[in-house]
């Protein structure tokens, strides 16, 4: 049986408005839960008027953000910052991800009244400090990272004890600057790659406000179509903890539209 896991990503205004109302209804639809990782801090990519209006942090969706646990879905952690994160993460200096971090975990508290159970980068970039920060905090798992199997993760010299559970299946972006894919075709490349058997499944992410709806709807019907096990991260944490996962190391992978990311290394 295939098994997929669906993770969402909802660090902008766009993805937490209309965009994220609509695609709660598809997942409903289907009676399928997913794993969300929301921020809760500004985004710096808002229009003018709404930073004017001070009505530019993802938390001013608050209803829609509470419906997210409300029907059942697990939330996690998105960076405070998310476009600084995407800029700055990878080479700034402690105190700024001490910052970000201690940001991060206390809008949520205020949001969601409880400590945030999981953490999952924007756009894959990672610091050495944030891995030690995930365990720290008691997070169960974390999804900061591109690979192929549940690991824990060294940087340097420093591991982790809070197990990294890779996404494996290409994005949107990646696929829309691959010169062999059309718009049109990103369905098919996407299933296709699901057909490469893991042991543990593949995991997809998908970005609320982004990505286009109509796919995450085409991607749901492919998948069960062949008989696919929807699962959370959660409920993967648990499986993947039983099969004693390895320790790799955290290096960096450039993708087709250019990004460099985080990437397990199946050497380590």
């Amino acid at each position: 049986m295939m098994r997929i896991t669906l993770s969402v990503m909802v660090d902008s205004l766009a993805g937490a408005g209309d965009a994220l109302h609509q695609l709660l209804e598809i997942l409903s639809s289907y009676e399928l839960k997913a794993t969300f990782f929301v921020s809760c801090g500004p985004d710096r990519n808002a229009p003018w008027l709404s930073r004017l209006r001070g009505a530019d942090h993802i938390s001013s969706f608050a209803d829609n953000l509470h419906a997210i646990p409300e029907q059942g879905h697990e939330i996690g952690l998105a960076p405070w910052d998310p476009v600084s994160w995407r800029q700055k993460a990878a080479v700034a200096h402690q105190q700024w991800i001490s910052e970000q971090w201690m940001r991060g975990i206390e809008s949520w508290r205020e949001l969601f009244s409880e400590e945030p159970a999981s953490h999952a980068a924007t756009n894959f970039q990672v610091h050495p400090l944030l891995l030690q920060l995930e365990q720290q905090s008691g997070m169960n798992y974390a999804s900061d990272t591109i690979g192929k199997t549940p690991f824990y993760p060294l940087t340097g010299n420093q591991y982790s004890s809070c197990m990294q559970l890779p996404v494996t299946l290409p994005d949107v972006s990646e696929l829309l600057h691959s010169n062999a894919v059309s718009a049109e075709q990103i369905h098919e490349e996407i299933y296709d790659a699901s057909l490469n058997r893991l042991p543990l499944g593949h995991h997809w992410r998908f970005i609320a406000g982004e990505d286009d709806l109509q796919l995450l709807e085409k991607m749901i019907v492919m998948w069960r179509g062949s008989s696919g096990e929807f699962m959370t991260l959660a409920a993967l944490a648990e499986v993947a903890a039983e099969s004693q996962p390895h320790r790799h190391i955290v290096g960096w992978d450039t993708l087709a539209d250019g990004r460099s990311v985080a990437a397990q290394s199946l050497q380590g």
